[in-house]
């Protein structure tokens, strides 16, 4: 439920302060000037018209006519447009996981504020997901790999597909990564539920989205140009081969909730 969904964002982001402090000057120039702000009236509405009212289309509603439609998209597209084409970054495989860490401990912190016990399952082994939650029985039922995005993939309908959008088409995966992540959590906890939880923090939309993480190991859609970030030593670190989830087939935060509470009551 879409109400539902909105205020346990901002539920969420009320434990990413510390996140936002520590992280604006690190990455000055690299995210957007709305980090990590809570959604405004635009962006709610972004969220109705964008993932709401696009939920299991297979062509997303092009730019320009939403632009016809939302208040105040023209101009922060406008705006949006040059940020996002320019190159930015080129964390290293090191400074990139580092930064990706520092995202799990807000969601740890809300799962455990609505009474889920949730844990960093890093800590156990790396290579697995970011996240473990226990049932009742004290076993683990889930792990979760959060992903963050903030960069929206401008030419998503010239390179990704005719029928997506920039805000659709840009929450990448790394399939290397989740293939690993999925053999490992089989077999170190063979009855977990195994998902990925897209933190989706663009200048339109803002929003958490969700799928099986299985769906995040299929066959790759391209593989990106490489970049010195993903070489260490001469040795390549980074992952390079990516697939797209769609933001219209992916599930709401407040089914997650919901999910997250069956796994709670299960003694």
């Amino acid at each position: 439920m879409r109400n539902r969904s909105d205020y346990y964002y901002k539920k969420l982001l009320g434990y990413s302060s510390e996140v936002a402090s520590s992280l604006s000057n690190e990455l000055k120039g690299v995210v957007y000037e709305t980090f990590l702000r809570e959604p405004d009236q635009l962006n709610l509405k972004c969220y109705e018209v964008m993932c709401v009212r696009n939920h299991g289309k297979t062509r997303v509603s092009d730019r320009v006519t939403m632009q016809g439609e939302i208040p105040g998209l023209n101009d922060l597209c406008e705006k949006c447009k040059p940020f996002f084409l320019e190159r930015r970054s080129d964390l290293s495989k090191i400074d990139d996981t580092a930064t990706g860490v520092k995202f799990q401990e807000p969601f740890i912190r809300f799962f455990q504020s609505i009474g889920i016990e949730a844990f960093d399952a890093t800590k156990e082994d790396m290579r697995l997901p970011d996240i473990g939650i226990r049932n009742g029985k004290g076993e683990v039922s889930s792990l979760l790999e959060i992903k963050y995005h903030n960069a929206p993939f401008i030419k998503a309908r010239q390179y990704v597909s005719s029928d997506t959008e920039c805000y659709d088409g840009s929450l990448t995966i790394d399939v290397e990564k989740c293939s690993k992540q999925i053999k490992l959590a089989k077999e170190v906890y063979p009855n977990s539920e195994n998902l990925i939880v897209h933190w989706v923090d663009f200048p339109c939309i803002k929003c958490v989205l969700w799928d099986s993480l299985d769906s995040a190991a299929g066959t790759p859609v391209y593989e990106r140009l490489h970049r010195s970030g993903d070489y260490e030593s001469g040795r390549k670190v980074g992952y390079t081969k990516k697939i797209y989830h769609s933001i219209s087939k992916l599930s709401d935060f407040d089914s997650l909730v919901e999910k997250a509470s069956t796994w709670k009551s299960q003694v």
